[in-house]
């Protein structure tokens, strides 16, 4: 099992790239915990995640100048991370944005995909067996 998505809240400046596509707005809870994967389902794969190359090279460069161990360049900084299949970097402070979202009833929660063009999904932490559902969860 993985890490989940959270609400990431809007602020003053955000500006949604297609408001009537989208389904929310989100950021992991732990960023390095997380998993992706290539379909809305624990038993697809998990998508490779790694560490972003530059950032770990200017943490790496810049710690001297800091006075700061790599440990701590990590705690203060963070760690970025390049996911496969996705054109944007998770990292903790970034806004991810969700394109759909499908309930999984065996495991009460939903999915969301988080790239507009392709397949990478999300496991969110909300289950509304109430609300309309989708064709699939029948």
């Amino acid at each position: 099992m993985s890490e989940y998505l959270k609400i990431k809240k809007w602020g003053y400046q955000t500006c949604c790239p297609d408001e009537e596509n989208t389904v929310g707005y989100f950021t992991p809870k732990n960023n390095d915990e997380i998993q992706f994967y290539d379909g809305p389902s624990y038993n697809n794969n998990i998508l490779d995640k790694v560490k972003h190359v530059e950032f770990e090279k200017w943490k790496y460069d810049t710690a001297d100048k800091l006075n700061l161990t790599l440990k701590e360049m990590d705690n203060r900084f963070g760690i970025k991370y390049e996911v496969e299949n996705l054109d944007f970097l998770i990292y903790q402070s970034n806004g991810i944005w969700g394109w759909e979202k499908i309930k999984d009833k065996e495991n009460k929660i939903t999915w969301i995909r988080i790239s507009e063009d392709n397949d990478v999904w999300a496991p969110y932490d909300d289950y509304d067996s109430d609300s309309d559902t989708n064709p699939q969860d029948d």
